[in-house]
């Protein structure tokens, strides 16, 4: 942190001295050049007056005697000689050639004036003798180290409130990388560190839920593989005592469904975990929702005959679903809710804005408010006649939550109109 900090005065330094003697130079061509160009008022009536004097003085010396008398009044020196004498560059050679006075800068950095006089074919050389201010190395040096402290004093007092800031953010990064997942870095400014420090609180948020998401989840799935796993080794274990043909078979059978159920749980883990990964990627198509539904109820009425399925809606809502995915999370809705009703079942297909909305109502005993958002939640039941006598490894909902996440979609779980629990699912147009 602190090369950062001397590194940015340094780099501020660099740049004001470097950015001054810039201006200076720029100033000194500019300044150098206009004069060439064109003489300033007073410099040009003084080339005026002198041109008309060398005209009207026939005598040489005595017009070397007055331009002495000008020279010694402005306190410098006159001369008089042949333009080739001169070194002067193109561009003051040619304006003396036409008759026009030019202001140079001699090798002192003196000022010179030079005034053609034609009739005489000579040009009178004033030499003022003073020198432009130019400031000495001491001062020079003076100025650049003031310079130095008032950025290095400006830098500190800009710098030491931002380094301390980030310093608390880098101390919460490595408690973070530390264990402790409750540090947080968010210092309440508005600025670009305190958005920094904000959006580092949000993923630290996330990564302290997805951790605790994992480690519920690996808790709730060995609580849920030891129940079958007993009961397979107390089945084992009788499996010897049999003592007819038809308890044995009796006996394998249940092992067999115990069987049944791992596997279905682990199928059920692994289309969890496909859908609740961050880089899942679907196949999004549009998708004629109605006979999507109709053909899914088809194949699901077989689970229980006596209940009344039905799909109700326009056929034509469409919406831009991966059917795979859509037909998974239905296909979990239609059959929880075949498991809890008593009469009925009804799926019903609308639009609803710039979305789609599919509802799944039946006429069982309801979700309870207080349990709705709990039961989207891997393993979780609910205390009454949801639970798991009636089938299901818990992890239905808990699917069709994630395949909604991944399509920008909702689940909401409402009364139905039915006298039971409405599963409503909103899908993109």
């Amino acid at each position: 942190m602190k090369k950062m900090i001397f590194g940015v005065s340094m780099a501020v330094l660099i740049a004001i001295v470097v950015g001054f003697f810039s201006v200076g130079y720029i100033f000194w061509l500019t300044f150098t050049r206009d004069f060439r160009k064109t003489l300033p008022p007073h410099f040009q009536s003084t080339a005026v007056a002198i041109q008309a004097l060398a005209e009207a003085t026939d005598s040489e010396a005595q017009l070397m005697e007055v331009l002495e008398k000008i020279a010694a009044d402005i306190g410098g020196t006159v001369a008089m000689t042949p333009l080739e004498a001169l070194e002067v560059d193109d561009d003051v050679g040619q304006r003396l050639s036409r008759g026009d006075a030019a202001f140079i800068f001699a090798e002192d950095d003196s000022p010179v004036l030079l005034i053609p006089v034609p009739s005489k074919g000579k040009i009178v050389v004033i030499n003022a003798e003073r020198r432009f201010p130019v400031p000495s190395n001491a001062a020079i040096a003076l100025s650049i180290a003031v310079i130095m402290v008032i950025v290095f004093g400006t830098g500190l007092l800009l710098t030491l409130p931002l380094v301390k800031r980030l310093g608390h953010l880098e101390r919460t990064a490595s408690q973070i990388a530390g264990g402790d997942l409750s540090a947080r870095a968010s210092d309440g400014h508005q600025d670009a560190i305190g958005s920094l420090a904000r959006q580092f609180d949000t993923m630290a948020d996330r990564v302290q839920e997805l951790l605790e998401n994992q480690r519920q989840l690996l808790q709730a799935v060995a609580h849920e593989l030891r129940t079958p796993a007993a009961r397979i080794r107390f089945g084992l274990e009788m499996l010897p005592d049999a003592e007819t043909a038809e308890e044995i078979d009796a006996r394998l059978a249940s092992i067999d469904d115990d069987l049944v159920e791992l596997d279905e749980l682990v199928r059920e883990l692994q289309l969890f975990n496909k859908y609740d990964a961050p880089s899942t990627v679907l196949s999004s198509e549009s998708t004629p929702l109605k006979a999507v539904l109709e053909e899914l109820c088809v194949r699901l009425q077989p689970l229980r005959q006596e209940i009344a399925l039905s799909v109700v809606g326009d056929e034509g809502t469409v919406a831009v679903v991966d059917k795979r995915a859509f037909n998974r999370a239905l296909q979990n809705l239609i059959s929880n809710a075949l498991r809890y009703a008593e009469t009925r079942v009804e799926v019903r297909v609308a639009h609803a804005g710039e979305a789609c909305v599919v509802d799944v109502v039946d006429d069982g005993p309801g979700v309870p408010e207080s349990d709705r958002e709990r039961i989207v939640e891997p393993f979780a039941r609910v205390d009454n006649s949801r639970n798991k006598e009636s089938g299901g490894v818990g992890l239905g909902l808990a699917i069709v939550e994630r395949i909604l996440e991944a399509h920008a979609g909702s689940l909401e779980i409402l009364d139905g109109d039915l006298g039971g629990a409405n599963f409503r699912t909103t899908w993109p147009v």
